[in-house]
């Protein structure tokens, strides 16, 4: 009889631990809160500090109310076609209960400034030209004939030296220019030598390459490391011409390529 009574005690006692088990699992936080955002377009800009991402969303969870402060951003995936990009945003409430939410923006991998990106090939170009016109300014100047004649005799040899240089320059050109570069430089191909876009258009260097290949680095890495040399106003109408190469992590530049870009 006593093995029965705690027999029944004990299966009384499990009903019960089941049955509390049972509310606690249907009254419990279980759900994440709500992640909103605006309908306003935004681009990401490479660079730019994320949290302009965050300004219009917001997250609001059933229990406990706002919690944008917990709103992350989780991941930003750069889209194939270089023009957008994922962003998956991520917020928690106290029981820590997670949502993800992703959302489709546009995306510039640079600001076009229009002034060029390596200053020091400006700057040796500056001092290359500099010393030459101070020696044909002060040559001219000598008031002794014969110093005049020397003057001009070492003109013309510079002159046939500059030309058979800018010929073989030229004759350089026109061969491959991957036989110049360092075994372990980049490699960068361009989709088109020439680009006409409407005035006031955002300009986007990956939108000009075609490819890019290294001994070492990512894909990733090197759309990253595009350069472009050259003056350019995308609000102002006119052809402006460009070099674009790529810098690995190692120092080594790619060949460089010209573009013709048209703004109209």
């Amino acid at each position: 009889m006593g093995k029965k009574i705690a027999v029944s005690g004990i299966a009384v006692l499990i009903i019960i631990m089941i049955g509390v088990s049972i509310v606690f699992f249907l009254t419990d936080d279980r759900e994440g809160p709500g992640i909103e955002y605006t309908d306003k377009e935004i681009t990401y800009h490479e660079g730019d500090d994320t949290k302009e991402l965050l300004k219009d969303v917001t997250a609001v969870d059933a229990k406990d109310g706002d919690v944008s402060s917990s709103l992350i951003i989780e991941n930003i995936i750069i889209l194939s076609d270089n023009q957008k990009a994922k962003i998956i945003y991520a917020a928690k409430d106290s029981k820590n209960n997670i949502t993800k939410v992703s959302r489709i923006v546009n995306y510039a991998a640079d600001r076009g400034t229009g002034s060029r990106s390596d200053d020091s090939d400006r700057e040796d170009e500056q001092t290359d030209e500099g010393p030459g016109s101070q020696t044909g300014e002060n040559q001219p100047g000598s008031g002794d004939g014969n110093n005049s004649q020397a003057a001009n005799g070492s003109n013309v040899q510079n002159a046939g030296q500059d030309s058979q240089n800018d010929t073989e320059q030229g004759e350089g050109g026109q061969e491959d220019p991957e036989d110049s570069l360092n075994p372990g430089a980049p490699k960068l191909k361009l989709k088109s030598a020439a680009v006409t876009v409407p005035v006031g258009t955002e300009l986007v260097r990956r939108n000009f390459v075609e490819e890019i290949t290294d001994d070492k680095d990512s894909q990733e890495l090197l759309w990253k490391s595009i350069k472009m040399d050259g003056e350019f106003h995308m609000n102002e109408p006119g052809v402006y011409h460009l070099e674009l190469y790529v810098v690995d992590s190692d120092g080594n530049k790619s060949n460089r390529e010209k573009l013709t870009l048209t703004v109209q």
